[in-house]
């Protein structure tokens, strides 16, 4: 793929303008990027969470380094988590976050917050318990040119694109709009895998689902002015 990325550009299989590990690493950001907007790289894990009363929150990235949003939470062999937001469990209980879970009343609500942090109600702090986290996951990098993309490889296109895209950006000027076809190809390439998420995870009655980004209004990114096209000035400012 770096090859292929490299040839694109008119470079040598080794770079010379654009580096080998330039371009590897513009492929792992087109990688991340794009299981961002599908959250088609998922995982499910069990990890024991215990808390202290007053602080009901557990930093998810201390647990899963790759960890991106829940998808599912289930106790442990047992009933699955209902999400809500922090303003629910506020109308629900002034005093959510010093409860504890109970044999009779077992945890049975979470709110994610950002991409790191997830609130439990009731807590569990007597004792350690064990759940199930279904959730879309951040890949692994790429580093020898034997690793291979965790997107479908029908999709490995669409990294490619944007990698090139990426790699033009920093020459601004004519070089940088030639790019941007290729950025277009990349997000018309995630939102077709996206929207096959969407329906998979509708039928498993998963909490989230990927970004419309038929819905987003990309006329910032893709239908420039050309008097706003960066140019790529030189170090005295020409």
């Amino acid at each position: 793929m770096a090859s292929r990325v490299l040839a694109r550009l008119d470079q040598p299989s080794t770079g010379s303008y654009y580096t080998h590990g330039e371009t590897v690493s513009a492929l792992n950001e087109a990688q991340r990027f794009f299981c961002f907007l599908t959250l088609g790289y998922q995982k499910t894990l069990t990890a024991a969470i215990q808390m202290l009363a007053g602080n009901p929150t557990v930093r998810m990235l201390t647990i899963f380094g790759d960890w991106l949003v829940p998808l599912r939470v289930n106790i442990h062999g047992g009933a699955q988590l209902r999400p809500v937001r922090l303003a629910d469990l506020d109308s629900l209980d002034a005093d959510w976050q010093n409860v504890a879970a109970t044999t009779s009343s077992p945890v049975a609500r979470y709110a994610a917050l950002g991409f790191d942090l997830l609130a439990l109600y009731p807590q569990p702090q007597t004792a350690a318990v064990n759940f199930d986290f279904t959730y879309a996951a951040s890949p692994p990098p790429m580093a020898a040119d034997t690793d291979v993309p965790v997107v479908p490889g029908e999709h490995h296109a669409d990294l490619v694109d944007y990698a090139t895209y990426r790699l033009r950006y920093r020459e601004g000027g004519a070089e940088f709009e030639k790019g941007l076809p290729y950025f277009r190809r990349f997000l018309d390439g995630a939102a077709k895998y996206g929207r096959y998420i969407r329906q998979r995870n509708l039928a498993a009655r998963y909490d989230k689902l990927p970004f419309e980004i038929e819905r987003a209004d990309l006329s910032a990114l893709l239908d420039l002015d050309k008097r706003l096209v960066p140019v790529r000035r030189s170090p005295n400012g020409e």
